[in-house]
C-alpha cells in the first residue's frame, strides 16, 4: 500500500490517534509545515520528521544514531556528545605526559634525563647533576656545598696525565665519606686525584654535607687531609669502586693471608729492580681475593706455585700443576690479574683476569 498523507487544516502540534491502518503513514500539518510519522494509534506515537528549511539547513532535537560532514552549533550544546571539536582549544582535563602537566593550551618541555657535560681547563665549581671532563690545565673540581639528596656530579680526567693536576674536592665544611683503606672521610683539606682516562661519579647522601663515590672507571689517588699520606685506589670495573692500598714489594714474597686485603683486591708493586718472585701459598684466605701484579722496577716479576697442587689457567693454557709450574714477565710495566677460583689451604686454582705485556707461562 502507498503512503497516506494526512492533511492537518489548523492547529499545530502532533494529530490525535489514528486508525491501525495508518501506522507507519506521515502527517503533514499545514499550519507550520511540520511532518509527523505515526508508529502507533495514539498521539504520543506520533513523532516529528526533521525538515530542511529554506536554506537547506537541517534542523532538529533529540537527534540519535551516527552524524556525518560538517556541523555548527551555533548556540552551544545542552546535550552530551563524543569525538572532536573544530574549535576546542584546551582538553576538558589535564594530562600528565612523563610528569609534565598538559592541557593543550600550550607546549610543553620534556625532560630527557641527559645530564649536561662541560669541558673545563681551570677549577670550577660544580654545579649538581652536571658532569665535567677535565681537558687539561690545574684542574680542581669543588663539590657543591648546597646539595640535596640523590643529586650527583660527575668528573671525567680527560687531559691530565698528573692525576694531582686533576682533583675533586668537597666544599669547606663537607665530605666525601668512606673514600680512603681505612674508610676516611676526604675533608676540604684533602683530595681525590684521578688518574688519565678515570671517571668518578658521585652522589649527595646527606644533604648540603657528604658525598659518596657511586661508581667510575680508572683509578685515583686519595689524600683525606692535608696531613695524610696519599693512597692509590682502584675502581673497580661494572660494580662501583673498591678502595685498595697497594704493597710495594722489593724483596722475593710469599702471599698469604698477612698480605691480604680486606677489600677482596689485592695489588702489588713489582719494584726490586731485579726478578720479583711472588710465590703463591695455597692459603685458604685468598680465596675468592684478587691478586693484581703491576710491574714498576725493570726487573720484571715472576709468580709461582709454592702449593703441591696449585696452578694457574690463562685462557685455553694452564701452568704446570704444582711448585714446577709459574708465570714470568721480564719486561718493566707489564701487569697481570688473577682470581683465586678455589682454595683449601693446600692447593689453589688461579683463573687469569686480565693481562698486559709479554707473559711467560711454564
Amino acid at each position: 500500500m502507498s503512503n497516506k498523507i494526512r492533511v492537518s487544516q489548523s492547529g499545530s502540534g502532533a494529530p490525535t490517534s489514528v486508525t491501525p491502518d495508518f501506522i507507519g503513514e506521515f502527517y503533514l500539518n499545514e499550519t507550520n509545515g511540520d511532518v509527523y510519522k505515526a508508529f502507533g494509534t495514539s498521539s504520543g506515537n506520533w513523532y516529528k520528521i526533521p525538515v530542511l528549511d529554506a536554506s537547506g539547513n537541517l534542523s532538529a532535537t533529540n537527534l540519535s544514531g551516527t552524524n556525518t560532514g560538517d556541523q555548527t552549533n551555533v548556540n552551544g550544546s545542552s546535550g552530551s556528545c563524543t569525538g572532536n571539536a573544530a574549535t576546542a582549544t584546551k582538553l576538558a582535563a589535564t594530562k600528565n605526559i612523563n610528569g609534565v602537566a598538559f592541557d593543550g593550551s600550550a607546549d610543553i618541555t620534556i625532560a630527557t634525563g641527559a645530564i649536561p657535560v662541560t669541558s673545563i681547563a681551570v677549577s670550577t665549581t660544580a654545579a649538581v647533576n652536571n658532569a665535567y671532563v677535565i681537558t687539561g690545565g690545574t684542574t680542581i673540581v669543588t663539590l657543591p656545598a648546597v646539595c640535596a639528596v640523590g643529586d650527583k656530579v660527575i668528573v671525567t680526567n680527560q687531559g691530565n696525565l698528573v692525576p694531582t693536576s686533576a682533583k675533586i674536592v668537597p666544599a669547606t665544611g663537607d665530605t666525601i665519606g668512606r673514600v680512603t683503606y681505612g674508610y676516611n672521610d676526604v675533608d676540604s683539606t684533602g683530595y681525590i686525584a684521578l688518574q688519565k682516562y678515570s671517571t668518578i661519579e658521585l652522589v649527595c647522601v646527606v644533604a648540603n654535607t657528604t658525598w659518596l663515590m657511586l661508581s667510575g672507571s680508572g683509578g685515583y689517588s686519595v689524600k683525606y687531609n692535608s696531613t695524610a699520606t696519599s693512597e692509590y685506589s682502584d675502581i673497580t670495573r661494572g660494580i662501583g669502586y673498591n678502595v685498595v692500598k697497594p704493597l710495594t714489594l722489593a724483596v722475593d714474597t710469599t702471599l698469604d693471608g698477612s698480605n691480604t686485603s680486606s677489600s677482596g683486591i689485592t695489588v702489588i708493586k713489582a719494584n726490586k729492580g731485579t726478578l720479583l718472585v711472588l710465590t703463591l701459598s695455597g692459603s685458604d684466605s685468598y680465596a675468592g681475593q684478587i691478586v693484581k701484579v703491576i710491574g714498576v722496577g725493570a726487573g720484571g716479576w715472576k709468580i709461582a706455585q709454592g702449593a703441591t697442587s696449585c696452578q694457574i689457567f690463562f685462557g685455553s693454557k694452564a701452568t704446570t700443576s704444582g711448585t714446577g709450574g709459574y708465570l714470568q714477565s721480564t719486561e718493566a710495566h707489564n701487569c697481570i690479574e688473577l682470581y683465586c677460583n678455589e682454595c683449601d689451604g693446600m692447593s689453589s686454582q688461579w683463573t687469569v683476569i686480565s693481562s698486559v705485556g709479554n707473559i711467560t707461562i711454564v
